[in-house]
């Protein structure tokens, strides 16, 4: 069974399988069976809907990029839908990813949590060095 690359790639199969059903997902859309069934997508999007999770809004930004294939851009799309996107692959990433919906998420993972470590001791550096300053100054006119 072929996995996915990314949560926006289960989310446009999805879609698209909704659009067709399942009687026609085999033979028009994927040339290899997923590791999900569309039901399984659509019973995780209810019950984080039910949950009060993600909102009716979210599906609405999720079906209308969706349908074109396409992921909502910063400064081309609306900033809402950019911002609902985006808050609903945060909240559907670790679903898929323990699910077993999603490949290669180790390589992403890894990259995120490099990314952020250098960013966190970058800022932590320039937290450090502010201090000195403001030490410094506070030093200096005796407060």
């Amino acid at each position: 069974m072929e996995k996915f690359n990314s949560v926006e790639d289960v989310l446009f199969w999805f879609c698209k399988c909704k659009m067709l059903r399942y009687d026609l997902l085999q033979k028009d859309i994927s040339s290899s069976k997923k590791v999900c069934s569309i039901d399984d997508i659509e019973i995780i999007l209810t019950r984080l809907l039910l949950s009060r999770t993600i909102s009716a809004d979210h599906i609405k930004v999720l079906k209308k990029y969706s349908d074109q294939s396409i992921i909502p851009v910063s400064g081309m799309d609306d900033d809402y839908d950019v911002f609902l996107w985006e808050n609903l692959m945060d909240i559907l990433f670790p679903v898929f990813l323990k699910k077993g919906f999603l490949q290669a998420v180790d390589d992403v993972k890894s990259d995120a949590v490099s990314t952020c470590k250098i960013q966190y001791d970058s800022d932590l550096q320039d937290l450090k060095n502010d201090s000195d300053t403001i030490a410094d100054t506070c030093c200096a006119i005796k407060i």
